[in-house]
């Protein structure tokens, strides 16, 4: 087990960029917007606004941060690139084209495809140190059933996406 200096600590803190949601009153409960290092999990019901609130978060990156990409892992086929285009429009002031551009998606249409990509996650990661954002819309959708695998794949996605928010100061949305 390391150990940080505080100090050191707060220095980095002092360097972080918040993602801003779009909802003032959820930036106001995180201080402003989400810091990295952040792994959230939105749950509700089916047409409550997941999705939206997802690309909404992967527009929102772009603006005014240094690390402006995302990652994307559509499993529901929810992610629609003219919201995107409008909502860049509206949000950023950046040409659609110059958004999508920032956004990295990837459509699994079963388990086996997702764990597979959850694995990939890390080394795209490295690779575009412009990422700050992943988001798995949604994880609930291929893991229906209260099974033991489900129930293990669900803990071994949440343990690989935490230690990515960790070890690279992403917000992962999940």
């Amino acid at each position: 087990m390391e150990f940080t200096n505080a100090l050191d600590l707060y220095k980095i803190e002092q360097k972080d960029e918040l993602l801003e949601t779009g909802l003032p009153s959820l930036d106001g409960i995180f201080g402003g917007g989400i810091p990295p290092s952040t792994f959230l999990e939105i749950v509700g019901l089916s047409a409550a606004g997941k999705s939206q609130f997802c690309m909404q978060l992967a527009v929102h990156i772009q603006k005014n941060r240094k690390k402006k990409g995302s990652v994307y892992v559509d499993t529901e086929g929810g992610f629609r690139t003219k919201r995107i285009c409008h909502m860049a429009t509206s949000v950023t002031g950046l040409e659609p084209s110059e958004s999508l551009k920032h956004i990295r998606v990837s459509r699994c249409r079963d388990l086996i495809e997702l764990m597979r990509t959850i694995y990939q996650l890390e080394s795209l990661v490295q690779q575009n140190p412009d990422i700050g954002l992943i988001i798995v819309d949604s994880v609930a959708m291929l893991l229906r059933g209260e099974n033991d695998y489900a129930l293990r794949c669900r803990l071994e996605i949440s343990r690989v996406l935490s230690k990515l928010a960790a070890s690279y100061r992403l917000v992962v949305n999940f």
